[in-house]
């Protein structure tokens, strides 16, 4: 795939020394840890192929860089499907990469076309030009919270939750009731076709 692009430098972060499969190729330099926000704010940055956790997403949204997404588990696939309805990227399918076809079409499609990086660039003005600043925000409240001291009307029930409530104790004897159910049933199942099965080789051997 980097050989159809000869005029892209890939930087790949790549864990292990086995890179065999990468000799010849010039336009790929694997590093074992990058400082990736630094690079994703590099002017010559074009694209950014990532799994998709969080703190990618972060990053790749306050830096204006158009992204392919290659979600693995867990809340990449919604962060995924986020960029992807914003416009500053889209997701590709981890079962796919040995397609060199379908790679490299993603790849081509985020660096011609000017869409993502235009929708990339519209989210990080959107960020940096926000009308409120959070720094701002936290420091406000802290000073609120020392000057008027604790409101009833903005505490926490947490606290006054019973014992049950706090741990969810009802909704885990819920579970387990369940789970127990399940396995009693299945159990029961399996002893009466057992029980069959034994009943059958009785009747042949007689």
């Amino acid at each position: 795939m980097f050989k159809r692009f000869p005029d892209v430098t890939f930087i790949w972060k790549f864990e292990t020394d086995q890179i065999e499969f990468l000799k010849g190729i010039q336009n790929v330099h694997t590093v074992k840890w990058a400082p990736q926000n630094d690079l994703l704010a590099h002017h010559n940055l074009k694209l950014f192929i990532t799994h998709g956790g969080m703190g990618s997403v972060l990053e790749t949204v306050h830096r204006g860089v158009p992204v392919l997404m290659v979600p693995l588990f867990g809340d990449q696939m919604r962060n995924a499907k986020m960029l992807e309805r914003i416009g500053v990227g889209f997701e590709f399918d981890r079962h796919d990469l040995n397609y060199v076809e379908k790679l490299s079409g993603a790849v081509k499609e985020l660096l011609t076309n000017e869409s993502y990086t235009q929708a990339s660039k519209r989210i990080q003005f959107l960020i940096e030009n926000r009308p409120f600043d959070i720094r701002d925000s936290f420091l406000k409240q802290v000073e609120f919270a020392a000057r008027v001291g604790p409101i009833p009307s903005m505490t926490s029930i947490v606290p006054r939750t019973g014992f049950v409530a706090y741990y969810m104790l009802d909704a885990v004897a819920l579970v387990s009731a369940v789970i127990a159910f399940a396995c009693v049933s299945l159990w029961l199942i399996v002893r009466k076709i057992w029980s069959m099965v034994r009943g059958q080789k009785k009747v042949k051997t007689t």
